[in-house]
C-alpha cells in the first residue's frame, strides 16, 4: 500500500498564490466541524453540479455529476494544471488551514490510489512549522510541489506558522496514465506501508473460523486457503 508519495511535477508557487487570492474572497468553512478546531475552509473550483456553495468531494447522487464552478474560470492556470492530468478529475478545491488551526486525526474511508481515487496536494502557501503527520509520518510538502497523500490512513494537521497554510487539493479517478506514474521507480520520494503481516494474520482467522465451523465444505475451503499460502 503507498503511503505517500511526491510526483515529479512542479507548479508557479507565485502565479498559484496569485489566483487564490483573487478569489479569497469566497471561502466557506468546512462542513466537518466535528474534525478540526479554529478556521479550516475551502473554495470549490469544481464540485458536485458545479456549486460553489459545496465543498464535497463525492456525490450523494447518482444524478449529479462534478462540474467546474464559476470560480475555475478565474484560475486559467489552476484550471491549465487540472487540464494536464490525463485522468477523469472529481473535486478541485483551495483548503486553507488558518494560523493556530488544527485539524485532528481522521480517516477518509475509500480515499485511497488501491481504491480507484488518488487525492493530490499542491501546496500553494506553507511553512516549515506546518505539521502534518500521515500514518505516524510527518510530511514537509513544499510550495509548488505535487504530493499523493493515501487520505484512508490516519492523518492529522497543525498550524504554528506565522502564514494561513493553502493547498490545492485535487481528487482523481486512478486510471492506466496514473499509474504509470505511481509506479515508476524514480520518483523523488516514495513510501509504502507494508500490509503483508495483517492480510496473513487476516486469513489465518478466516481458516479458522471455516475449520471450526465442521461444515465439510468449509473445512475443503481452508485447506485450498492454507494450500495457495504456500
Amino acid at each position: 500500500m503507498i503511503r505517500y508519495l511526491r510526483l515529479p511535477f512542479e507548479y508557479d508557487a507565485q502565479l498559484l498564490q496569485q489566483e487564490a487570492a483573487k478569489v479569497s474572497g469566497t471561502w466557506k468553512e468546512h462542513f466537518n466541524t466535528r474534525d478540526y478546531e479554529g478556521d479550516w475552509s475551502g473554495i470549490a473550483l469544481r464540485s458536485p453540479g458545479g456549486s460553489v456553495d459545496s465543498l464535497y468531494a463525492e456525490t450523494f447522487d447518482g444524478e449529479v455529476q462534478f462540474a467546474d464552478t464559476p470560480l475555475m474560470a478565474e484560475c486559467p492556470y489552476i484550471a491549465s494544471i487540472v487540464g494536464e492530468l490525463q485522468c477523469d478529475i472529481s473535486s478541485v478545491r483551495l483548503l486553507k488551514l488558518s494560523m493556530g488551526a488544527i485539524i485532528k486525526e481522521h480517516t477518509d474511508i475509500g480515499l485511497s490510489y488501491e481504491s480507484g481515487e488518488a487525492r493530490l496536494h499542491i501546496p500553494i502557501v506553507t511553512h516549515p512549522k506546518v505539521e502534518f503527520v500521515l500514518d505516524g509520518h510527518r510530511i514537509h510538502m513544499e510550495e509548488g510541489s505535487c504530493w499523493y497523500i493515501n487520505a484512508g490512513l490516519p492523518h492529522r494537521l497543525s498550524n504554528p506558522s506565522p502564514v494561513h497554510r493553502i493547498h490545492l487539493v485535487i481528487d482523481a479517478v486512478v486510471n492506466d496514465w496514473l499509474r504509470n506514474w505511481f509506479e515508476r521507480t524514480d520518483l523523488p520520494e516514495k513510501s509504502i506501508k507494508d500490509t503483508t503481516a495483517k492480510d496473513a494474520a487476516l486469513q489465518q482467522q478466516v481458516i479458522t473460523s471455516l475449520r471450526a465451523s465442521g461444515d465439510p465444505d468449509r473445512m475443503r475451503l481452508a485447506d485450498e486457503m492454507e494450500r495457495a499460502a504456500l
